[in-house]
C-alpha cells in the first residue's frame, strides 16, 4: 500500500516538473517586479525593526529650548581698506605673512571671535604701539575725515585663544547692567574635533567653580571627549557658608575661574574639553537654587559624538573605562539605542583617593577586605546594579555586561546613545534629578546593562551645603518641583500608573527573582 502512494505521488510530480519546463521562460518585466517587490517588503521589514529601536520623544512640561552651540576654532578676520578680508587662527604673523593675503601694513577692521585675543603691533614716527582687541570689532579707519588713525602700518598681529581669556571676556559681559536680568550662556571650544570620530563616548558634567581642582581628578583618569558646564555667579549668597564645600564661596565666581586659569599648566589640562560658562538669571529667587539637570543639559547638547556617559564631579571613572567601553560596550549598543550601559560605582574616602591606584576587579576586592571601600545607598539608589558582586572573588556573569531590572528611586550612572531624553530641568539643587532621568529610560522600555570588569569611584567628602536646605526641606516644600508629586503625577499622564514597573528587562536579568515589589513596582527593597 505505502509503496502504491509512493509510486503515484512520484508519477505526479514527474508530470508536474514536465509541464513546468516545457512552459515559456519569465519576461524581464516579471523579473523586475519581483526584484521590487522583495525590497519592498525588506525595506518594510528594515524600517520597522529600526523604529522598535528609536527611542520616542518626551515632551515635558516648562522645559528650556536647547539649541546645540556653533563649534568653531579660535579666528580673527582683518579686512583692509579695500574691503580685501582673510581669517586668521592663533600664531604670530609678520607683516610680509599679511602681505601674501593682501594686508599690507594698513588695517580697515579685526573682528574678534569670543576666546580669542588678537595684539596688533603699529609701527609709530619714533616708536611701535601694541593694540589688543578682545572679543569684539575694532574699526581703525575714521570715515569722517577718510585717514586710517588706528592701524596704519600694522608690522606684526599676534592672535591667541586659551581660557583665561575667556574667563576675562565672561567677566567683562557679566559686568554689564544689561545682563543682570537675563541667563548668560557661553560655550567654549579650544582643540577643535573635525576628525573625531562621532561613534566616541562623551564624559558629560557639570559643577560650580570652586571644583575645578576636584574634577581634575577625571580629567587624569578619561582619555576621550569631554563636556562640562560650569555655572558662574556675580552675586554673594545673603548668608554664605563658611564650609569647604559649600555652594558658593566667593563674591565672585567668575574671579575664582579666571585666576585658576592664570597657571599655563591649568589651562592645558582642560584644553581638551568643551566648556559651557553659565550665568544665572537675577531677577528671580531661583538663581539660589543650583540647576543641575540645566546645566547637565547645556553640557549634552555641547556634546558632539554619538554616546555620553553622564558623571557628577566627585565620581571618578576607573583608567582603563574609556578604552573598554569603545572597545567592548560601544559595538553592542550599536545594535540598539534603547540600551542603558550601567557603569557600577563604589565610593572610597577621601583621604584614600589620592594614593589609591583603583584600576582592576581584584583592586576593589582588596578596598572591600581593608573596609576601605563601600557601596553608597546599597538599596534603591545603587543597590540594583549589584555592585556588591565586585567585591566578590568571582565575577557576577561571564562576558562583558549582565542584565538588570529598573528599580523605582534608583540612580546610575550609565552610557546612553544622545538620541535618550534631556534630564528634567526643573529639578534642582537636590533629589530626584538623577532617579527622573532613570525614570523616563525605563518608561521607553529601556534595557539596563551592567558592564563588567569596570567602574567609576565616588568621592566620600564633607556634606555639601547646598541653599534652600537641599533635598529635605525641598520635599516639603509646596512651591519646589518635587519627583515624587509633581514628576511622577506627569510621567503617570505620559504612560500609566504602573510607570514605575520594569519595562524593558527580560525574565533572565539579575535580581529579577530578587526584586520584592508591590504591584506599581515601588521597590521594597533588595536583596544586594
Amino acid at each position: 500500500m505505502v509503496n502504491h502512494v509512493y509510486t503515484r505521488l512520484r508519477s505526479r510530480i514527474r508530470r508536474r516538473w514536465r509541464a513546468w519546463s516545457r512552459q515559456k521562460p519569465a519576461s524581464f518585466t516579471t523579473y523586475i517586479a519581483v526584484a521590487v517587490l522583495i525590497l519592498f517588503l525588506w525595506s518594510m521589514l528594515h524600517g520597522r525593526s529600526k523604529q522598535v529601536h528609536e527611542p520616542r520623544l518626551i515632551s515635558l512640561h516648562d522645559q528650556p529650548n536647547y539649541t546645540p552651540p556653533t563649534h568653531q576654532s579660535c579666528q580673527v578676520k582683518i579686512c583692509n581698506p579695500s574691503g580685501v578680508c582673510s581669517m586668521w587662527g592663533p600664531g604670530s604673523y609678520d607683516w610680509k605673512q599679511l602681505a601674501d593675503h593682501s594686508v599690507y601694513r594698513d588695517v580697515a577692521s579685526v573682528d574678534v571671535e569670543f576666546g580669542c585675543e588678537a595684539v596688533l603691533r603699529v609701527e609709530q614716527t619714533e616708536n611701535v604701539e601694541s593694540i589688543t582687541v578682545g572679543n569684539e570689532r575694532l574699526t581703525c579707519s575714521d570715515d569722517m575725515i577718510g585717514l586710517d588713525t588706528k592701524c596704519r602700518n600694522v608690522i606684526e598681529i599676534t592672535i591667541e585663544s586659551n581660557l583665561y581669556i575667556a574667563g576675562t571676556q565672561v567677566r567683562d559681559h557679566l559686568n554689564r547692567p544689561a545682563t543682570k536680568d537675563t541667563e548668560l550662556v557661553v560655550t567654549w571650544e579650544v582643540v577643535q574635533h573635525s576628525d573625531q570620530n562621532l561613534n566616541d563616548i562623551t564624559l558629560v558634567s557639570q559643577f560650580s567653580v570652586n571644583r575645578l581642582e576636584i574634577f581634575e581628578r577625571v580629567l587624569d583618569a578619561w582619555s576621550g571627549p569631554i563636556s562640562i558646564s560650569i555655572k558662574c555667579d556675580l552675586m554673594r549668597l545673603t548668608k554664605p557658608s563658611t564650609k569647604n564645600n559649600s555652594y558658593l564661596t566667593h563674591p565672585s565666581d567668575i574671579e575664582t575661574f579666571i585666576n585658576y586659569f592664570t597657571e599655563e599648566q591649568k589651562r592645558n589640562l582642560y584644553a581638551r574639553c568643551t566648556i559651557t560658562i553659565v550665568k544665572p538669571n537675577y531677577s528671580t529667587d531661583l538663581h539660589l537654587r543650583y540647576p543641575i539637570n540645566h546645566l547637565r543639559n547645556l553640557a549634552i547638547v555641547a556634546s558632539t559624538t554619538d554616546y555620553l556617559y553622564v558623571i557628577d564631579a566627585d565620581f571618578v571613572p576607573g583608567r582603563n573605562l574609556y578604552q573598554h567601553s569603545r572597545s567592548k560596550l560601544v559595538p553592542y549598543l550599536n545594535k540598539s539605542k534603547l540600551v542603558a550601559m550601567v557603569v557600577p560605582c563604589l565610593a572610597v574616602t577621601e583621604t584614600s583617593l589620592d594614593y589609591l591606584r583603583v584600576e582592576t576587579a581584584s583592586d576593589i576586592r582588596s578596598l572591600f577586605r581593608q573596609n576601605k571601600a563601600f557601596i553608597t545607598d546599597p538599596r534603591a539608589g545603587h543597590g540594583p546594579t549589584h555592585t556588591r558582586q565586585l567585591g566578590l572573588s568571582h565575577a557576577l556573569k561571564p562576558g562583558n555586561y549582565y542584565e538588570v531590572c529598573y528599580e523605582s528611586q534608583w540612580e546610575p550612572y550609565y552610557i546612553v546613545h544622545k538620541s535618550a531624553p534631556l534630564y528634567d530641568a526643573r529639578f534642582r539643587n537636590q533629589g530626584g534629578d538623577k532617579q527622573s532621568h532613570a525614570l523616563m529610560l525605563n518608561a521607553l522600555g529601556y534595557r539596563f546593562l551592567v558592564a563588567n570588569n569596570v567602574f567609576m569611584v565616588h568621592t566620600d567628602h564633607s556634606a555639601m551645603v547646598w541653599p534652600g536646605g537641599g533635598l529635605a526641606k525641598a520635599q516639603r516644600e509646596e512651591r519646589q518641583w518635587t519627583y515624587f508629586d509633581g514628576f511622577m503625577r506627569e510621567m503617570e499622564q505620559l504612560f500609566g500608573r504602573n510607570v514605575r514597573w520594569p519595562r524593558g528587562c527580560s525574565a533572565k536579568a539579575v535580581g529579577w527573582q530578587d526584586q520584592r515589589r508591590d504591584v506599581l513596582g515601588m521597590a521594597a527593597g533588595s536583596a544586594m
